[in-house]
């Protein structure tokens, strides 16, 4: 770009005619032009939009979309960083290997020592095989520099997570090294809830959570659970809804899985108190009889008594409750949708 230069500019300012003291006016040039609408076509196609002779704010549309790239905030110090060159802001053009990343950055990153303290972030290709994996922002300018973490420490295999994680890397100029400032596996992508059966101390669910009340819910609504549980626990209406499990009043039994221990058990089935086939039996004593002295050790004539045992057997029915049971607090059962 370069001010107006053209046949009667004024300090390289525009001018208009004035015939009254004979001056013309600024000529205005091709090469001017032309370089004018480069700087303004090279903004918005940056910015990724297509050139459009139709639509006359193409360029405030390239500014507040780069601004808001940056900063959705609109902080006004990081767009007075952009200008400065503080700021640097990655393009798609990661490459390289696992153990040798390569990236462009927009501005283009040219010289590491002056860079000093400064954080790129980079979307990894895959997990890191080694413990020197090297990263440069700029190939052929920038040299490869090796990627280290805490205080020079060796990453190990795997640190620098897989495609799809972020890693955020900080060049220490006395090190001449990328530190990785995030922890070690890297900023993690959002994973999917993991359904679980909670129980909590009052007498709602918390957020994220639903009673464990063989309630029937949309299916539409906690989609994620339903397509983890199903219909294990009931159809609901068999179209629009599902039932959680009711675990209301009940002892949870871990599902036997083969093992053998709980045969024919289903994940989520249900299973009525037994008690295993057992008798509880007692001895007690008859009173005493009395009998007469039969020569066998008890004189002819003497009277003696002796008393007959028996064993009987009693059900627990007679002194027992209406359930079997544990010492026992009680809790709400809650269990866990995406939420």
């Amino acid at each position: 770009m370069h001010k107006i230069n053209g046949a009667g500019h004024l300090a390289n300012m525009f001018v208009m005619e004035d015939a009254l003291i004979n001056r013309p006016p600024t000529e205005i040039t091709a090469d001017f032009m032309n370089a004018l609408q480069m700087e303004l076509c090279n903004v918005i196609e940056w910015a990724g939009l297509t050139l459009s002779p139709s639509d006359n704010g193409q360029l405030l549309q390239a500014l507040q979309a780069k601004f808001a790239s940056i900063n959705p905030a609109g902080d006004y110090a990081t767009k007075t960083a952009v200008q400065f060159d503080d700021y640097k802001i990655a393009d798609a053009s990661v490459v390289g290997s696992a153990n040798a990343i390569v990236a462009g950055f927009f501005p283009a990153i040219t010289d590491l020592a002056a860079s000093h303290g400064m954080v790129l972030y980079v979307r990894c290709l895959a997990a890191n095989t080694t413990t020197t994996p090297t990263f440069t922002p700029n190939n052929g300018i920038i040299a490869g520099k090796t990627i280290v973490k805490g205080n020079n420490l060796p990453l190990a295999a795997g640190d620098l997570a897989g495609a799809g994680y972020w890693a955020a890397l900080q060049y220490d100029l006395t090190l001449d090294k990328w530190v990785l400032q995030n922890p070690a596996t890297g900023l993690q992508p959002i994973m999917p809830a993991v359904i679980d059966v909670i129980y909590v101390p009052y007498p709602t669910a918390p957020d994220g959570y639903l009673k464990a009340n063989g309630a029937a819910v949309s299916r539409s609504a906690y989609a994620y659970l339903f397509s983890k549980i199903g219909t294990t626990f009931g159809v609901g209406d068999g179209a629009s809804t599902f039932n959680l499990p009711d675990l209301r009043g009940e002892f949870i039994r871990g599902w036997d899985d083969s093992r053998g221990i709980d045969l024919g058990r289903s994940l989520g089935s249900y299973q009525v108190d037994k008690f295993k086939n057992h008798d509880h039996q007692y001895i007690y004593a008859l009173p005493e009889v009395p009998y007469q002295g039969d020569g066998y050790g008890i004189a002819a004539g003497a009277t003696a008594t002796h008393r007959n045992f028996t064993v009987s057997t009693t059900s627990v029915s007679t002194t027992g409750a209406d359930e079997t049971r544990p010492r026992n607090s009680a809790l709400l059962a809650c269990i866990r949708y995406l939420g």
